[in-house]
């Protein structure tokens, strides 16, 4: 098994333009876009709609 990259700040400046991420000790941690955010969000709220209806 080939060893884990470790990033550096060069690599994080050098993501494409838009994309989202966070270096922390050497790793890279790309973070959801905003819309998929929006979407696991509604499905939330509609899974506790459903559970607070069922509990009636």
């Amino acid at each position: 098994m080939p060893p884990e990259r470790i990033y550096t700040s060069e690599d994080y400046r050098n993501l494409p333009e838009g994309q989202r991420a966070e270096l922390i000790d050497g790793k890279l941690y790309r973070l959801m876009f905003l819309k998929a955010q929006k979407i696991q969000t509604y499905f939330l709220s509609m899974m506790k709609y459903q559970f607070t209806f069922l509990m009636v």
